[in-house]
């Protein structure tokens, strides 16, 4: 799927399920940008993509974490700015990964702006807090990450 595929799906799904979806809002470019630079790290296209449409954003328990808003030094999750630099600290969570998905506390979804496919996508890998390295390889860009999460959680959903 092209990406913009990959967004229209989503966009099609959390409208169909419109009651499960919390976003942060839009954000624009300048404050991309800031939140780029005070991580240290360039965005790919579809993470990007997902700020400008949400923000952040909750779809059923599901959350995803994004810019929540312009203060990155203090905030709680879903503000993935803050917490991927609080992280770092704690952790010693790797430079050039950005968490986009706390999956129980000893893992996290992480995007590795270090690596760049064509196209500039980055992959979301599996980062393990206790060892302290990465276990997996979950997709090859956050929008494929993000739809098939959001596929998977809409079938929860549905089974009631």
């Amino acid at each position: 799927m092209t990406r913009e595929e990959v967004f229209d799906a989503i966009e099609a799904l959390l409208k169909k399920y419109a009651a499960e979806v919390n976003t942060a809002g839009p954000k624009d470019e300048a404050l991309i940008g800031r939140a780029e630079a005070f991580l240290g790290v360039t965005f790919p296209p579809s993470y990007r993509e997902f700020l400008g449409r949400w923000g952040a954003l909750g779809f059923g328990p599901e959350e995803f974490y994004g810019v929540t808003g312009e203060n990155f030094e203090t905030g709680r999750v879903p503000n993935g700015i803050w917490f991927t630099a609080q992280e770092r600290g704690k952790f010693g969570l790797p430079s050039g990964f950005l968490v986009v998905v706390n999956s129980d506390g000893d893992q996290y979804c992480c995007i590795d702006t270090t690596q760049k496919s064509t196209g500039g996508e980055s992959p979301v890998v599996i980062w393990d807090v206790s060892s302290r390295t990465v276990i997996g390889t979950k997709s090859p860009s956050f929008g494929e990450f993000l739809l098939t999460r959001l596929q998977e959680t809409a079938e929860i959903i549905d089974a009631g």
